[in-house]
């Protein structure tokens, strides 16, 4: 006993969970800086609908026309942009409302919830550690029964809370993978957007040039 509390400095954890601690913290800092980023670019989709209704305006301006000029070509440019202007107003507010979702949210949550709350678990820890210690030195100081129950009281205490510290670390390991497969998804939502939008804007243009061509043949006397 005498080995455990006589050092003139003490670790409440093993070098390696200590380490352990050191990269969380580091992903902690990263997380929040991911975070800012990725909230200017997909802010919150039910509080923020300027950038759709914007694209909506627009749409809206080319179906106000679209019966001015009769049926010639620029009555479907003017049907055909407000179709596409329309769809992607939609699927942009749905590829936003997806990524705020499953992106941005649970990342949030792990660095301003999840973190915090663990590392008051490994402050708790690190106080039980003192207060065992503290036994121990007065089990040393004079050995008494009333103190080793004191002592054997205080070190499973300890022991409980390192272990379950410990069982949570290993798991918050996993953080990258978590992170990584969040950027995969916005990934994957911003590939379908963009093919979507690119299917309306082919549809567009085939339509476009489906009248031009119309109107370019000679009419039969």
């Amino acid at each position: 006993m005498r080995n455990l509390f006589n050092r003139e400095k003490t670790t409440a954890f093993p070098k390696e969970f200590e380490d352990a601690l050191t990269a969380l913290k580091i992903t902690k800092q990263c997380t929040e800086d991911t975070v800012k980023a990725l909230e200017k670019v997909l802010r919150d989709p039910n509080k923020n609908e300027e950038k759709v209704e914007e694209i909506l305006a627009v749409g809206k301006i080319c179906e106000k026309y679209t019966n001015t000029f009769g049926d010639g070509s620029l009555t479907t440019v003017l049907t055909s942009s407000s179709t596409v202007l329309s769809v992607v107003a939609k699927k942009e507010k749905q590829m936003r409302k997806e990524c705020y979702e499953h992106v941005l949210l649970p990342v949030k949550v792990w660095a301003q919830d999840d973190y915090p709350r663990f590392m008051k678990d490994v402050e708790k820890c690190r106080k039980l550690r003192d207060q065992m210690e503290s036994a121990g030195k007065a089990v040393q100081n004079k050995n008494t029964e009333e103190k080793i129950v004191k002592f054997e009281a205080a070190k499973n205490e300890f022991n409980k809370s390192y272990e379950s510290c410990k069982q949570e670390v290993d798991r918050t390991k996993k953080v990258h993978q978590h992170h990584m497969n969040c950027m995969k998804l916005m990934s994957q939502h911003h590939l379908m957007f963009f093919k979507a939008v690119d299917e309306e804007l082919n549809k567009a243009t085939e339509a476009m040039a489906k009248c031009v061509e119309s109107q370019a043949k000679p009419s039969k006397q």
